[in-house]
């Protein structure tokens, strides 16, 4: 999965279990400077039965997913093609479909 803001010029490769923050996570260095962004903002897990999902780790500023504000500590499911809002950073969401991207391949 990939978070991406073009403005900003930030393109991150989402694994599953990685925590978006401005001091945790493998994203820190390029959130740093993001004081709207908690230290840990937000976690992203991928189940293969049900696809991605965000939790907000109880963040400062909130995370919003689609306009709807997420509650603290409750996974929201996310779709390709849509729009998550980590405190006042704006990422389009992308979401490869693994089985198309093998059907590609071969």
């Amino acid at each position: 999965m990939r978070l991406i803001n073009k403005t900003l010029g930030i393109e991150l490769e989402v694994q599953s279990g990685d925590i978006l923050g401005r001091k945790e996570g493998r994203f820190a260095e390029v959130l740093r400077g993001f004081e709207q962004i908690s230290r840990r903002h937000c976690r992203f897990v991928f189940d293969p039965s049900s696809g991605w999902t965000v939790t907000d780790l109880g963040s400062t500023n909130g995370t919003k997913y689609n306009g709807k504000l997420l509650q603290p500590g409750q996974a929201c499911p996310l779709r390709d093609d849509s729009f998550l809002l980590v405190g006042n950073i704006e990422f389009y969401v992308q979401i490869e479909d693994v089985a198309n991207e093998k059907t590609k391949r071969m």
